[in-house]
């Protein structure tokens, strides 16, 4: 489990361009300055869980991603196992949370407060298998 942090302008080693990419809960961290704060590879049988972190407001492009086969090149459109996102704050203005194929069981975002989005549609881009319920849009809706 990785917690608590502040987790900011990370040196780039492994070209996903966040400071953390790992398959254990990612919580009570506070994210700003990064590419990605939190990346997962995608890979089949992978995935994470992020809770109760704050992604403070610059971010150099979404803030969560997980990949998918076409990141990977390996013929799939698979993006992990399972990934579990819920009761974070997201105030980067760029779209918070990228699921980029389609998780081999879930990818649930829930219970996350998204003050600079009007919808789940600005907040959240994915594909089949990620269900998007129980969050909080707007500066006012918290």
């Amino acid at each position: 489990t990785l917690h608590p942090q502040a987790l900011h302008q990370p040196i780039q080693t492994n070209r996903l361009g966040g400071p953390v990419c790992v398959t254990q809960p990612i919580e009570h961290n506070r994210f700003d300055w990064n590419r990605h704060s939190i990346a997962g590879t995608g890979a089949a049988g992978s995935g994470y869980v992020a809770r109760h972190n704050i992604e403070l407001g610059t971010s150099l492009s979404h803030c969560f991603d997980i990949h998918g086969g076409r990141d990977r090149r390996d013929g799939t459109d698979i993006a992990g196992r399972s990934i579990e996102i819920h009761h974070n704050t997201f105030r980067a203005p760029e779209t918070p949370i990228v699921i980029r194929g389609v998780p081999q069981e879930s990818c649930r975002v829930h219970h996350n407060w998204f003050p600079r989005h009007s919808n789940a549609a600005e907040a959240v881009e994915a594909e089949s298998g990620t269900l998007v319920e129980n969050n909080a849009y707007g500066e006012h809706a918290h």
